[in-house]
C-alpha cells in the first residue's frame, strides 16, 4: 500500500488542514519508503525571498518534513507522540532552483519508536537530512525528533 501523501488530492488536503505553509509553497512528497522519504520544494513566487533564492523557512520547512514523514508514520501505528526538540542547518550554496530533500535514516527513527515503546521512556533520534539542487548539495538539516510512548 502507497503512502497518502503520494496521493496529490490527499497531500494537498492534509497540507490545508494541517500543514498550510507546505500547501503555500508548493511541496511535494515524491517518496515513501520504511528506509527513507524524498521531498520536493520548487522555486517559485511563493517559496522566494528578496535575493531571488528560496527562503531559508521553506527550506526547513521542507528539510522537516523529509523527516517527519518517517517518524509520523512509525509513531501512528504504535501510539507515540512525536516533537522536534532541535534543529540545526547548514547552507551551501544559494537555493535558487527546485530542492530535492531526502532523508535515508527511516531505520533509525524506527529503532527510536520502538525503544520508546519498550522502554515507556522518551527518546531522541537526530536525522540527518540533505537538500540537493542541479546535483549539488545545496543544504544539510540536522533534525532531533523527540519519542514519548502515549498512556492508555
Amino acid at each position: 500500500m502507497s503512502h497518502p501523501l503520494l496521493n496529490p488530492w490527499k497531500r494537498r488536503w492534509y497540507f490545508l488542514t494541517n500543514l498550510p505553509s507546505l500547501w503555500f509553497w508548493g511541496v511535494r512528497v515524491e517518496a515513501v519508503q520504511s528506509d527513507h522519504c524524498v521531498i520536493y520544494l520548487p522555486h517559485n513566487w511563493r517559496s522566494k525571498n528578496p535575493f531571488r533564492s528560496i527562503y531559508f523557512s521553506a527550506l526547513c520547512g521542507a528539510g522537516e518534513l523529509a523527516s517527519g514523514v518517517l517518524a509520523q508514520t512509525k509513531c501512528q501505528s504504535n501510539n507515540v507522540s512525536m516533537l522536534v526538540t532541535e534543529m540545526e542547518a547548514k547552507f551551501h550554496k544559494k537555493a535558487v532552483g527546485g530542492i530535492r530533500f531526502r532523508c535515508d535514516e527511516g531505520l533509525r527513527i524506527a529503532a527510536s519508536v520502538d525503544q520508546a515503546v519498550a522502554s515507556r521512556a522518551p527518546q531522541t533520534c537526530r536525522v540527518k537530512v540533505s537538500g540537493e539542487s542541479a546535483g549539488q548539495i545545496a543544504v544539510e538539516l540536522w533534525v532531533t525528533w523527540s519519542f514519548r510512548a502515549r498512556t492508555k
